[in-house]
Formats: C-alpha cells, structure tokens, sequence
C-alpha cells in the first residue's frame, strides 16, 4: 500500500492523473517524455540524471518539462544532472551549468554568469553574440 501512495504522489507532483490508466503509446510526446521522469522518480533517486528530455518536444512541451524538472528537484530532494542542448531551458532552471567544450570545462557557474562567459558564447554561437537574446 505504502509503494501505491508513492506512486499516486509522483503522478500528482508531475500532473500525469489523468493519464495514469492509459498506455505510453497512446500519448503524445510531451506526456510520454513526463511518463519516463515519473518512472525514474518512482524509485526515489538521490539524483536523476536525464540525457536529452527535451529532444523532439516543441516549446510548451519543453517548458512544461523544465517546470516539472524544478519542482522535482525541490519537493522530493532529488539531484538532477541534465545533460541537455536547449540552452533555453538549462538557463532558466538550473541552479549551476558547467559548460563542456569538445569535452573539457569551460565554465561553471549560475546562469547569470554562464550567459555573460565569452567563452560560452564562442563555442556555442561562434562569436560574442548574447546568449539567449539578453543583450549586454
């Protein structure tokens, strides 16, 4: 009983109630992707490490997952690792980013001090311009 009350409150924390008798395959991406958060959550990770989540989801998609993913590592007290190329959503909710460059670290730091890194912007935009649309 106690592991199905788990299981109900992982659906309430990622909203998935509505869907929780239906089959993954019958979802759409954005639910399916949530789906595979909530069955790693389930086993009450220390850390979760997620490798692309936001690959193939359109932009409401992705900022749903990205909510999902904060409130995750707040209420449940789970590490999240978030390996991840939307430079979108690694900005607005992740606490530290260290930025990797053919394999080695070129920055580390809270977002504000990632998006204003030379570095970060040459190698991921090839010159100096803003990252994400926040001009200097």
């Amino acid at each position: 009983m106690e592991e199905e009350t788990h299981v109900h409150s992982v659906l309430n924390l990622l909203g998935l109630q509505e869907v929780a008798d239906r089959k993954v395959a019958e979802l759409p991406l954005g639910l399916g992707r949530l789906v595979e958060v909530a069955r790693a959550i389930a086993t009450s990770p220390k850390v979760l490490l997620l490798d692309e989540p936001c690959a193939g989801l359109d932009s409401q998609e992705t900022r749903e997952l990205g909510q999902v993913l904060q409130r995750v590592a707040r209420q449940e007290d789970t590490g999240i690792l978030l390996v991840e190329h939307d430079l979108e959503v690694v900005m607005r909710i992740s606490d530290e980013i260290t930025v990797l460059d053919h394999g080695s670290v070129i920055a580390r730091g809270p977002a504000s001090q990632i998006r204003e890194d030379a570095a970060v912007r040459k190698a991921y935009l090839g010159s100096e311009l803003s990252l994400l649309g926040h001009d200097d």
